[in-house]
């Protein structure tokens, strides 16, 4: 099975945490103390995960981000593992479809091949549960199944895609269809009917499977993967800017799952950040050299200088490299509203 990790975001989310000179997959695990002090990051996390498999593995990433990579991986074990570089950033249909070529063309790999994406950028209580997760999809692959592994859903979460997931006698599952970032209402109803799994973006699947997907339901990304290859890369900045999630997975019929026994959670936003860590008797997460004086329901995500809270509440305060955010925790489309303009 080839591995490709995927790399090429900047978690503009998480801004100014997060920033094109340190993207969030070059971030120390920041929900895990014990990772944290040893400085991994996700990047460096999710490589650990297969280091016996390290001929196998891919990291895909952008041209911006090309650099940076090769200089987290300098002195590590994965020195040496190729590089996918897109030609600029289009969204994950065209990273998974260059990834795809890329293979088939420059490394040699079969249409018969199994793959998996993986993303870098994750929390994963249990590495060991999930080496056995990616085990167990084998059976599914050979029913020519595109394979997701799910994630079992303990809040309403709205920033995640969603899997309808029936249980088959084999214990794995047939997924009857795949929704992505639901309202809240929505988020939920899926909750209450207990067959709803988050999508964790990890992806199995034989590439000539994904083939046939592209060319079913993305056309033009399938012939943009038939063109010469000097061609195909003039060409890939023109192509949609479209994700996976959207151009492929929820139009398949052929989508099976793998329960992953761990817990898991894309650490997209600071309102997931939140959710995500233990608090104080006052709701407070505080990081950092951080002093609060009646300060209740907020997170601050401190640096090198010292930040004293008095009398606040309901704020997410972030001591970024080359920024200081101060938000309104509760108002999160405000705050997404913000991070949009400012990424505009």
């Amino acid at each position: 099975m080839k591995i490709i990790l995927l790399a090429g975001g900047f978690g503009k989310r998480l801004w100014p945490l997060s920033v094109k000179e340190s993207p969030k997959q070059l971030l120390s695990n920041l929900l895990d103390a014990s990772r944290e002090k040893k400085k991994l990051s996700f990047l460096y996390e999710t490589l650990l995960r297969f280091e016996d498999r390290i001929e196998d593995l891919f990291i895909s990433t952008t041209k911006d981000l090309e650099i940076k990579i090769r200089e987290h991986l300098i002195n590590t074990p994965f020195v040496d593992v190729p590089l996918i570089v897109e030609p600029c950033s289009n969204n994950t249909a065209m990273a998974t479809a260059f990834c795809i070529k890329t293979l088939l063309e420059r490394f040699g790999c079969s249409k018969m091949d199994d793959c998996m994406l993986c993303p870098t950028d994750h929390y994963l209580e249990d590495d060991r549960a999930f080496t056995n997760a990616i085990m167990q999809a084998s059976s599914l692959l050979s029913e020519d199944k595109i394979v997701s592994i799910g994630a079992k859903a303990d809040s309403p979460e709205t920033c995640y895609g969603y899997l309808q997931a029936n249980k088959r006698e084999d214990g794995n599952y047939n997924v009857d269809r795949f929704i992505e970032k639901p309202t809240k209402v929505k988020a939920k109803q899926f909750l209450e009917d207990g067959n709803y799994f988050w999508n964790t973006g990890a992806c199995i699947f034989k590439i000539e499977t994904m083939l046939d997907a592209y060319a079913k339901h993305m056309p033009k990304i399938h012939e943009w993967m038939q063109l010469p290859w000097n061609s195909a890369i003039e060409m890939f900045p023109q192509m949609e800017n479209i994700s996976l999630d959207h151009a492929i997975l929820e139009k398949v019929k052929n989508m099976g799952m793998i329960l992953l026994n761990s817990s898991w959670c894309d650490i997209g936003s600071f309102e997931r950040l939140y959710q995500s860590f233990k608090k104080d008797h006052n709701q407070n997460v505080l990081k950092g050299d951080v002093t609060a004086s009646d300060t209740i329901d907020t997170l601050v995500l401190g640096s090198k200088k010292p930040i004293h809270l008095v009398g606040v509440q309901d704020l997410i305060v972030v001591d970024g490299a080359d920024a200081i955010l101060i938000a309104k925790k509760s108002d999160k489309e405000l705050l997404k509203k913000h991070l949009k303009c400012r990424d505009a």
